[in-house]
């Protein structure tokens, strides 16, 4: 490989290290300008991501036959200003394993807390923890909405968890995104994650505080900075 090839293979890689560099890959993505994600990232840098949502939205509006989506951007960011955007709120992202539930809880793309309980192996009893859990959560913490990860095949014991945990949220009123695992990958690097624990090592980088043998809890922080991000698009 040239010194020139390694350069570009270098420019394509992108691993986020924080909510922002994150936040500057998903805008990549949505204007099909993956490889210059670096440079959306020292755009989110200087100018902070409310200017850049404002483009982005009227950028969609605003992209004229034969112009790309990425150049009617950059021309809406020079006129932005100053700039505001709603706030995607509290969400409540969970993973349920087989004998853990896990929560991850954001305020916007802030993680805010994080907490997992061991369910016990008779269906019945790990149903009753799961519901008891998500009450008292639903209390101490309430939010307006919740994301629960699916598995493209799920075992029957998570299926029936993850049944129980929806129905739960569902009957509170709480506004639920449902997201399959093939949705995540793809979306957490340049070129994507390949495997649940390349996923879990950029979400270390990005919170280092998280513990690594806390699985659970790193898979619901993901789907938790996913769907937030993804909130903000939509916003």
């Amino acid at each position: 490989m040239t010194i020139l090839e390694q350069v570009a293979a270098s420019y394509k890689r992108f691993r986020p290290l924080s909510a922002t560099d994150f936040f500057a890959l998903s805008l990549a993505h949505k204007l099909d300008d993956d490889a210059a994600a670096s440079h959306y990232a020292s755009l989110a840098s200087r100018v902070g991501q409310n200017p850049l949502l404002v483009a982005y939205g009227r950028a969609k509006k605003n992209v004229s036959g034969g112009e790309k989506l990425a150049q009617r951007f950059h021309k809406e960011l020079e006129s932005v200003g100053t700039a505001s955007w709603d706030d995607p709120g509290k969400l409540l992202a969970l993973r349920i394993e087989r004998r853990t539930i896990a929560v991850a809880v954001f305020i916007g793309t802030h993680l805010d807390f994080t907490q997992a309980r061991e369910l016990l192996s008779v269906p019945a009893k790990a149903e009753a923890s799961t519901i008891g859990f998500l009450d008292w959560l639903s209390q101490a913490i309430p939010c307006d909405s919740a994301a629960l990860e699916l598995e493209t095949r799920q075992e029957s014991r998570r299926e029936a968890l993850n049944n129980c945990a929806e129905t739960f949220l569902r009957n509170q009123g709480v506004s639920l995104w449902l997201i399959p695992k093939r949705e995540l990958l793809p979306r957490f690097g340049l070129p994507a994650p390949e495997s649940r624990a390349e996923l879990r090592t950029i979400i270390r980088s990005i919170w280092p505080v998280l513990d690594p043998n806390r699985k659970a809890i790193l898979d619901a922080t993901a789907l938790g900075l996913y769907v937030q991000t993804e909130r903000l698009f939509t916003n």
